[in-house]
């Protein structure tokens, strides 16, 4: 019985570390896509948006980068991740900037 219960120990053990540590989902800090950062504060509600080369927009509710001074015009590398949440500025979609790098 006391093996039974260290073999079920061990494997639990075994399996919990396997599966806590997914190498398939890569969380990618690199800085992956260009914009252009547009002022935006006529718009109502809105502030800095960022264009991409296709001409659509995402508007940044969410920055795990604090220190950048936010400018109209500027060329930012940046990447980032969409969330769902509301905003009254309704001119892009809402994401988080997880990179961001002036060129």
């Amino acid at each position: 019985m006391k093996q039974i219960l260290t073999f079920l120990i061990i494997f639990s053990v075994t399996l919990s570390i396997f599966t806590a540590c997914n190498p398939s989902k890569k969380i990618s800090n690199q800085c992956s896509t260009e914009g252009t950062l547009r002022d935006m504060t006529g718009l109502d509600g809105c502030k800095f948006l960022i264009e991409l080369e296709d001409g659509s927009r995402l508007n940044p509710v969410e920055y795990s980068v604090k220190s950048f001074n936010f400018e109209d015009g500027q060329q930012i590398r940046f990447s980032y991740e969409k969330v769902e949440t509301m905003n009254i500025c309704m001119a892009g979609q809402t994401v988080k900037i997880t990179c961001l790098q002036l060129l």
